[in-house]
């Protein structure tokens, strides 16, 4: 506001905002945020404000109103375009066979089976699981089920028993003579430990809190499988679109 009434000239009690624009009633000129933003300068100290500078409650326009999302109503309803939405002709369609832990690799692969199921068109070996190529989604999905691994053991997370860790990583925690690999450090906890007036000792499972991490992502994403379309040919061509919450962005996108 005080960008703009420098530029138009105008004092700052004659001009007031509307949505992405600010305005002088007495001349009807409007000057949007964006064209602001382009000669705007961030002053050395923020100007003060006096409490009845304020906007009044009486002139909120969305604070304390019940706003709806704009994508809600076509998510309720099924209209909703997402990216495993989109078809393109000749469209192919991918699963993956990840390894039961992380850092293991397929070891021998028995695809006689999904090889048989109608529609697929390659089954691919890769570094971390094994990939299916097929006509059809279902194809894919039922070829990748089909598929018998056997997965080498070399990952550490093979045999591991979250149960039995616990009371391990519990001890651990609590042995403060114990040598560690800090993750990020502020301040020096052993002296503030053994001077504060107060000190309040506690433990917590740590399964319980990603238990309750996955639920609440399992709530918020997984709705939908993700997806993440993606079209091949000789390069400047190939583009891979990737997975977005929105569906009016991934149907934008596919516009575009």
């Amino acid at each position: 506001m005080m960008e703009n009434a420098r530029t138009m000239g105008r004092a700052l009690a004659e001009l007031s905002t509307e949505p992405s624009v600010v305005v002088h009633a007495k001349t009807g000129r409007r000057i949007g945020y964006g064209e602001i933003a382009a000669f705007a300068k961030i002053p050395a100290t923020a100007p003060a404000i006096k409490p009845e500078e304020l906007k009044k409650p009486e002139q909120y326009r969305l604070i304390g109103k019940d706003v709806m999302r704009v994508e809600l109503p076509s998510k309720v309803n099924g209209t909703a375009q997402y990216s495993i939405d989109v078809q393109l002709p000749g469209m192919l369609y991918g699963a993956v066979l990840r390894g039961p832990v992380e850092g293991t690799s397929p070891l021998v692969i028995d695809d006689a089976r999904a090889r048989t199921i109608a529609g697929v068109v390659r089954v691919v070996p890769m570094a971390f699981g094994v990939g299916v190529i097929a006509e059809t989604p279902w194809a894919a999905f039922d070829a990748k089920n089909a598929l018998k691994v056997t997965w080498d053991r070399r990952a550490r997370a093979f045999g591991h028993d979250s149960d039995r860790a616990i009371p391990v990583y519990s001890a651990a925690a609590r042995d403060l003579n114990r040598a560690g690999k800090p993750w990020d450090t502020a301040g020096d906890i052993a002296p503030a430990m053994r001077n504060a007036a107060k000190s309040t000792r506690a433990s917590t499972s740590a399964t319980t809190a990603t238990t309750r991490r996955w639920s609440r992502s399992t709530r918020s994403h997984r709705s939908r499988p993700r997806a993440m379309p993606a079209r091949s040919g000789a390069a400047p061509s190939r583009r891979p679109w990737r997975w977005r919450r929105s569906p009016r962005r991934s149907a934008s996108r596919w516009r575009r």
